[in-house]
């Protein structure tokens, strides 16, 4: 660029031509920058403002801010309906259901609508709950009015169940007179004492008692 300037040109203008043409060479990530996924977090209050985030916390975690500005083109198409105020704080990390007055029971008063939130047995701090006030009112139409904010909470725990078969039959078996002889020897002596004792010794001695 420095050839460009004129013969007469100062030493000043020179130098700041020779600064200026390297300007092309110092990256430019556009595209990752417009991307919230990609863009440096300490950036990410400015993308909020490009793309119209309504309701902004610096005090929300990183993760709630990137999802916030992801969800803001959705929002805004559906802006002014609870359908949009669903989006916004389901980008914040609380799923929720509402109930408008005529839907609950018994009815509430007409022009409100209330918040279902579930949430985990932990729950959900105070304040919180106190800065996605702000979502909620940028999200809803004019004429709806948030009247309660129920938390139902639920506990995750895992169940565990099992069960054993079995299955078999039983059988006895008896030895013969031949496998008796296999035994040990002290057990047939045992087995032929016994014999005598029940078979002929106590026998001889009813008869004699009776005879």
């Amino acid at each position: 660029m420095s050839e460009l300037l004129p013969p007469n040109s100062t030493g000043l203008e020179r130098r700041l031509a020779e600064t200026g043409s390297a300007i092309s060479d110092v990256p430019v990530p556009t595209r990752s920058v417009w991307d919230p996924n990609t863009a440096p977090a300490e950036q990410l209050p400015w993308l909020a403002w490009a793309l119209s985030v309504d309701a902004w916390d610096p005090l929300w975690s990183e993760n709630q801010k990137r999802q916030t500005i992801r969800a803001s083109i959705q929002v805004h198409r559906t802006k002014g309906t609870f359908g949009a105020i669903k989006d916004a704080l389901a980008a914040l990390g609380f799923p929720i259901r509402v109930q408008e007055w005529y839907q609950q029971d018994p009815p509430g008063k007409p022009g409100t609508f209330r918040l279902l939130i579930d949430v985990d047995q932990i729950g959900v701090p105070n304040s919180s709950a106190l800065r996605f006030m702000p979502v909620v009112e940028a999200a809803k139409n004019l004429r709806s009015h948030l009247d309660t904010i129920e938390l139902r909470v639920a506990t995750k725990a895992r169940a565990y169940q099992g069960a054993v078969t079995t299955a078999g039959f039983e059988l006895t078996i008896r030895p013969s007179d031949t496998q008796y002889a296999a035994l040990e020897p002290g057990f047939v002596l045992a087995e032929s004492g016994l014999h005598q004792l029940t078979n002929v010794d106590l026998v001889q001695a009813l008869e004699l008692k009776n005879g």
